[in-house]
């Protein structure tokens, strides 16, 4: 047999079409992601409208909307920017970056505007956000460049100053523990409070104009948190070696807010006060608050024992304990009011937490939100996406069809016990692979159809029969049961050809393109033509393992690992192929297929406690285009010049930074010869059942991972004693610096709308800076950022 070979030079060049014709590039990815990617930390809990909203971060940031009695609203993604503090004014919530933007979102979490607030005239980049708050309309903002700063920004974020109160030298070289901040607004400025534990805490007061007139040094007390009710500010840590609760309550002179500041300012201590719980037997137990909140002028805290016991605690403004209960919290919790309530939220990295309490400490509700997905499969179809995804608390999985507005519109529960091996879209009915005890059957899930295996063949030890799979292009479906030998095509709804393969050559994938069926073994590709129903052309591949074959402007190409290179066969005919070498790496846990007109190849593997993917697109024209990301990406569904649409455990994501590609050697050991075998295509009819994958209402979906009521919630009265302590204080004079920022307005990516009610309009998606929901694919698609370098976990 004459072969010819040839190994043209690969250059990075391609174009790559984001779907297939009869996919709409409008059509928005349905909002699915996983949640708890976001659950990290409570940033803020409190009213947004009418709603009680509750903010979380991680890698992104969290909006959940909430009603009075519980009920999910609307949530929000945001993966531009990271909270790390949230303040209100109006119906208008203002958050605060980690890089020092300030977002500006409207009731129902549309982003209304945004700017860089920690820019100086003298400095090349930003600072990093530490703590917001508002006063008489204005937002103050503390951060840190290099030193710290105050920033007063007027409605509709222009900056009104910007004050250095310290410099990066006045923090101690060595610090074990990083400081901590509260800014607390009154009526005649700003405090901000300072504590590098074991150091030193202060508290420096600035005027509404930017005046820094002084400190408070103390000297027994670790502040944390602060706050104002009237004429004193709040203090409000630990205490001595135990660290147990402490509070001071401070009031200063008027006259020093009226006259020359030579006048010597004098500081009042009203209050100095610590507490201890008697619970568990203990009398003594020490309390280390984690989050405040003033309700009714009089200050609520909630804290936590040492053996984790969470207690919220009611305390006058005169410093008496009015009263205390025990709540078990799970995670670090964050207090907020919420017409005239307490709540409480808190996270532990799978779900929100979310607790309501009346004024007098009495439980309304408690409910866990947003818990944690992992996405298995995203297929887009006709009018809308199918998704298979897993939660904890269902490990076999649900099936969800998405309507293009993005709302589940159906849905499956796979029962207990079985598993979705695969998932394909064919002439727009979802069909699954389901196993059960190591038998399968394939399942028409549009129509509730199952389609059972014939008896298993009695296979030969020496030829085993494999696996099983399911493929689908837009010219035909093929599948094969595990245990048999012979793969079935679907014609029509209930008509089945099988395509029997000599047993020497089992297949463990296939694929129909035009009038072709391709299968392909572990060293073999088996070609059948349409016009040839007893014979085929099996390419037996010499010096390597086959992973995969798809077909590409009239060639087969074939995927092989050889001695740890990756080889790419394109066969023509039987004397005619080329070889070239793509890469090298693991090729343990891989993909290849064809997307649109391109060849795309995932490679995943584990190292050194990170998930990794690398990415080969081969186009028409031989170009190669590569990438690593960090993540495990399960596949793939489009791409542009610059970036690809993919998707992994935790949703739909976008990758962009491509690597130019020359491979660094070639293939020229590997040799294909093709010879002609004998088949056998006939009609076969397949036993029918009713479908296994239980039908549920989107409803019952949700009540899983979106919202469900924590049960077994005791609230219990404890009792609290007090002793009067003794703090110390020095007054400071300080000077603050002016400096000239710059804030630059910037544009953020709208938020992703994860779910809603239907009366909050899911048609209209969340309008942001970007645009309506009506712009351009890639404005509105759920986006994770990525380049080569980062680490995430999809």
């Amino acid at each position: 047999m004459s072969i010819m070979k040839r190994i043209p030079i690969v250059v990075m060049i391609g174009i790559l079409l984001l779907f297939p014709a009869r996919y709409s590039l409008s059509l928005e990815l349905p909002p699915i992601e996983n949640p708890a990617r976001y659950e990290d930390q409570i940033v803020w809990v409190g009213p947004l409208g009418d709603n009680l909203a509750v903010l979380t971060s991680g890698l992104g940031t969290l909006l959940a909307l909430i009603s009075p009695d519980g009920t999910l609203k609307k949530v929000v993604s945001y993966r531009d920017f990271i909270a790390v503090d949230a303040v209100t004014i109006g119906d208008n919530l203002y958050v605060l970056t980690m890089d020092t933007r300030i977002i500006e979102i409207n009731r129902t979490g549309d982003i209304v505007r945004a700017v860089y607030a920690g820019f100086l005239e003298t400095s090349d980049g930003g600072g990093i956000g530490i703590k917001i708050a508002s006063s008489d309309r204005s937002l103050y903002m503390l951060w840190f460049g290099d030193g710290l700063y105050l920033s007063k920004l007027r409605p509709g974020l222009t900056l009104d100053w910007t004050v250095r109160l310290q410099d990066r030298s006045e923090f101690p070289p060595v610090i074990l523990e990083r400081p901590k901040f509260d800014l607390i607004p009154s009526s005649v400025g700003i405090y901000i409070l300072e504590s590098i534990l074991g150091i030193s805490t202060n508290l420096f007061r600035v005027t509404a104009d930017g005046g820094v007139q002084e400190k408070v040094v103390f000297q027994n007390i670790n502040g944390i948190h602060g706050a104002a009710i009237g004429d004193s500010i709040y203090v409000v840590g630990t205490v001595g070696g135990e660290s147990t609760l402490g509070v001071v309550a401070l009031q200063w002179n008027d006259i020093s807010l009226y006259v020359n500041y030579t006048i010597p300012v004098s500081v009042d201590v009203k209050i100095s006060r610590e507490y201890f719980a008697k619970t568990s037997g203990e009398v003594h137990a020490a309390l280390t608050p984690e989050s405040l909140t003033v309700l009714e002028r009089n200050i609520l805290i909630l804290v936590r024992e040492e053996n984790g016991n969470s207690h919220l605690l009611k305390i006058s403004k005169d410093g008496k304990f009015l009263k205390g209960i025990s709540l078990q919290i799970d995670g670090s919790g964050k207090l907020g009011n919420y017409k005239d309530n307490v709540v409480i939220a808190s996270t532990s990295g799978n779900g929100i937490n979310v607790y309501l309490l009346s004024g007098d400490m009495g439980l309304k509700w408690a409910k866990t939100f947003m818990r944690s997905v992992i996405v298995e499969k995203v297929l887009p179809g006709k009018s809308g996406y199918w998704i298979h995804l897993k939660t904890e608390e269902w490990p076999w999985g649900y099936v969800l069809h998405y309507s293009p507005l993005g709302t589940v519109d159906d849905a499956f529960r796979v029962p207990e016990g079985r598993s979705i091996e695969e998932m394909v879209v064919y002439r727009d009915r979802l069909y699954a692979l389901v196993s059960n005890n190591g038998s399968e059957i394939l399942e028409d899930v549009t129509e509730g159809i199952s389609y059972l295996a014939p008896n298993a063949e009695k296979g030969l030890d020496s030829h085993p029969a494999g696996g099983g799979f399911l493929s689908s292009t837009k010219d035909g479906l093929l599948v094969k049961f595990s245990g048999l030998y012979s793969p079935y095509l679907l014609v029509s709804p209930g008509d089945f050809k099988e395509v029997v393969i000599p047993r020497n050559s089992p297949v463990r994938g296939g694929l129909v393109e035009g009038n072709r069926m391709v299968f392909w073994g572990s060293g073999y590709i088996i070609v059948i033509d349409g016009g040839q129903s007893n014979t085929a052309t099996k390419y037996s591949v010499l010096g390597g393992m086959v992973l995969g074959a798809a077909p590409l402007g009239g060639a087969i190409n074939v995927l092989v690992n050889s001695g740890g290179m990756l080889c790419l066969a394109t066969i023509q005919s039987t004397d005619s192929y080329e070889i070239r070498a793509l890469d090298s790496g693991p090729t343990s846990d891989t993909n290849f297929m064809k997307v649109s007109d391109e060849l795309v190849f995932l490679s995943r593997w584990h190292d050194l406690g990170h998930n990794n993917t690398k990415i080969l697109i081969i186009s028409k024209n031989s170009s190669v285009r590569k990438i690593i990301v960090d993540g495990r990406i399960l596949g793939i569904l489009g791409a542009n010049r610059s970036v690809i649409i993919a998707y992994g455990e935790n949703g739909v994501l976008r990758i962009w930074g491509w690597e130019e590609f020359q491979p660094f050697s070639e293939c020229n050991w590997l040799r294909i010869s093709g010879d002609s075998i004998g088949v056998q295509i006939r009609d076969a009819r397949l036993r029918t059942s009713s479908g296994v994958l239980q039908h549920i209402s989107p409803e019952e979906f949700y009540r899983d991972p979106y919202y469900r009521d924590i049960e077994n919630v005791t609230v219990k009265a404890i009792e609290v004693t007090n002793k009067d302590f003794k703090e110390k204080l020095n007054v400071l004079s300080v000077n603050g610096t002016k400096v000239n920022a710059v804030p630059v307005s910037v544009e953020i990516q709208r938020g992703n709308v994860l779910y809603t009610t239907k009366e909050e309009n899911p048609e209209k998606g969340t309008n942001g800076i970007c645009g309506p929901g009506s712009v351009l694919f890639f404005m509105i698609i759920p986006l994770v950022y990525l380049s080569r370098g980062t680490r995430e976990t999809f």
